[in-house]
């Protein structure tokens, strides 16, 4: 669990480094070509990251619970493993052939 814990970390914070540069890029080009949509598009995935950096943390350290802090880690992964089984049991179900 341990390894586990630290490598979905350590991806999430390789993530949250790529967004944090995308916004260093976006604050240091010309203002006039920078839209307000580039400013969302790098800072919710910022503020999603770093959330769940700190609360997997948290759970870990201040609850003691490893399970539940590599629970929290794994979110993303659990999410983009449901979302694509729906995807696919929609693309049957759309397409007529799924008796």
């Amino acid at each position: 669990m341990k390894i586990i814990f630290w490598l979905a970390i350590a991806l999430e914070s390789a993530g949250l480094a790529y967004f944090v540069r995308k916004a260093w890029l976006l604050f240091r080009a010309d203002q006039r070509y920078v839209y307000p949509e580039y400013y969302r598009q790098v800072f919710y995935p910022i503020l999603v990251l770093s959330l769940l950096i700190i609360v997997s943390l948290a759970i870990k350290y201040y609850f003691q619970s490893d399970r539940s802090a590599t629970f929290v880690a794994l979110l993303p992964l659990i999410m983009l493993v449901i979302f694509l089984i729906v995807v696919i049991v929609t693309a049957i179900l759309a397409a007529g052939k799924w008796h």
